[in-house]
């Protein structure tokens, strides 16, 4: 009790953990473990802040960090010990996914034009983490998905977890909720600004970043990009364009049509594609069943595996369903040619 009111004195707000390190945290332990003499020679007493107060002190500081970040009030009724272990995995899981490479910066290439690019630069903001932990994309969101709520007016945490509905991770609140105007997004701004000068360079659109060179500001240059060259009309022919390849394509034979599974995954990009486009421009909406019944109509093959595997799919309440569950059981199709090199002739 001593030591927790000693503590108290150290910290006497729960918002008094926010920013603190874990040297903040060690000059802490040492203070309560250092004596103070007063004038007359006398020794104040001390506290041994064990490990395992330590670590929870380490813990509840992210814990408050990370509320800062998702703009809800700090106070010590939304800290609770119990829920703290479960946001910690989830917390380390998400320093993880933010310390790992996103891989190369997509580049232009004008076969495909600037839509498709802006495409591929979206899906590269998904998984392209920032300051606030969170994908890059929060910035380019649109606002419909963001959730700009006071404090004290947003929408309280799910049960033993630490984000609200919709949501169901720890990024996606931040997403939603993360301010787009504190020092950590305007580091992001500038790393959204170096991401598509890099994905333009030495194309024709590279002088279009010069007009925001001084400022770095990201956000600027993509939406410059998307409001001259990604119009509705642009999203509405690039959903045209991969609706038609995805009902007309045929898979014959390896001879004439490559590997099963490769274009099966030009199949999927098409979708992808499609549904990139349909948040931009109304688009026709089509369920999982009539997704199966393209895939199999698509399939002109007589030989027998994969009549075989049609049949089966055909005959799977379960597959004529669910578009991923029919392409992998025809991944173990076998078909003349599977797993081997296409020779050019």
């Amino acid at each position: 009790v001593a030591t927790a009111a000693a503590l108290r004195e150290e910290i006497p707000s729960p918002a008094d953990l926010f920013r603190l390190t874990s040297e903040d945290i060690t000059s802490i332990k040492s203070n309560l473990g250092k004596a103070v003499y007063n004038e007359d020679g006398v020794a104040s007493r001390t506290f041994k802040l064990p490990v395992r107060a330590t670590n929870r002190l380490t813990s509840l500081t992210k814990m408050v960090n990370y509320l800062s970040i998702v703009r809800h009030d700090i106070r010590w009724e939304n800290i609770r010990w119990d829920y703290v272990t479960t946001f910690n995995d989830e917390w380390k899981a998400l320093e993880d996914l933010a310390d790992a490479s996103p891989g190369e910066v997509p580049k232009y290439k004008a076969v495909h034009g600037m839509v498709k690019h802006i495409y591929a630069i979206d899906t590269y903001l998904n998984s392209t983490y920032g300051a606030n932990k969170c994908p890059l994309r929060y910035l380019t969101m649109s606002d419909d998905l963001r959730d700009e709520d006071e404090p004290a007016r947003a929408k309280r945490f799910v049960t033993g977890r630490h984000f609200a509905d919709p949501h169901d991770s720890l990024a996606k609140e931040i997403m939603a909720r993360a301010s787009r105007s504190t020092a950590n997004a305007r580091a992001d701004n500038e790393t959204l600004f170096d991401i598509i000068q890099r994905s333009i360079q030495h194309s024709s659109f590279a002088s279009q970043a010069d007009h925001f060179k001084e400022t770095h500001d990201g956000l600027g240059l993509y939406k410059l990009l998307k409001t001259t060259q990604a119009t509705s009309s642009h999203h509405e022919r690039e959903a045209k364009a991969a609706l038609d390849w995805s009902q007309k394509t045929t898979w014959v034979s390896f001879q004439q049509s490559g590997d099963m599974n490769s274009w099966i995954e030009k199949l999927r990009q098409q979708w992808f594609n499609y549904q990139l486009a349909g948040k931009q421009t109304p688009i026709q909406e089509y369920d999982e069943r009539t997704r199966v019944l393209w895939l199999l109509a698509s399939l002109k093959s007589d030989e027998v595996d994969v009549v075989y595997h049609k049949n089966q799919i055909k005959q799977s309440n379960q597959m004529m369903h669910s578009w991923n569950d029919a392409v992998e059981f025809l991944a173990d199709c076998e078909y003349i040619g599977k797993d081997t090199k296409k020779t050019k002739r």
